[in-house]
């Protein structure tokens, strides 16, 4: 379904993920990378690689034959946002889909397991959008 859904209705320039969402954002990505020891697309995809990646509250998947894609890392830009108060998601996991990134952007805020609304987590969300969509709308 997702491949259907990146060949009929891309190219999306980057990806957001909550929670299980990141996870599967972050499979996304490695997918597009190119097909992994324990993981392809079903069928074709002819879906360019995602500019960024936003994730908040996100995760490692932990079966153990999944464990190889984490091996390798994603050179594209990404944005952590992790709660120091989450209690749903261990923060060595965070940490974990962090370090699959070469360069992460790491916003830690005042919350649990949740997408931050604050003017402060919009500029922060602004501010690393800014490069893939320069006429984006200051924050109030």
């Amino acid at each position: 379904m997702l491949a259907h859904v990146l060949n009929t209705q891309g190219p999306f320039d980057g990806i957001l993920g909550f929670s299980q969402g990141g996870a599967l954002a972050v499979l996304l990505a490695k997918l597009l990378q190119g097909p992994q020891d324990c993981l392809a697309f079903p069928v074709p995809v002819d879906h360019p690689q995602f500019k960024f990646v936003i994730l908040a509250g996100a995760f490692d998947v932990e079966p153990e034959e999944y464990q190889s894609i984490y091996a390798t890392k994603l050179d594209i830009p990404s944005l952590h946002m992790t709660g120091e108060y989450d209690t749903v998601i261990e923060s060595s996991r965070s940490r974990k889909i962090m370090e699959v990134f070469v360069d992460p952007v790491i916003y830690e805020f005042r919350g649990g397991h949740f997408i931050p609304q604050t003017p402060e987590s919009l500029r922060v969300v602004r501010s690393f959008l800014l490069p893939f969509i320069p006429d984006l709308p200051a924050v109030q």
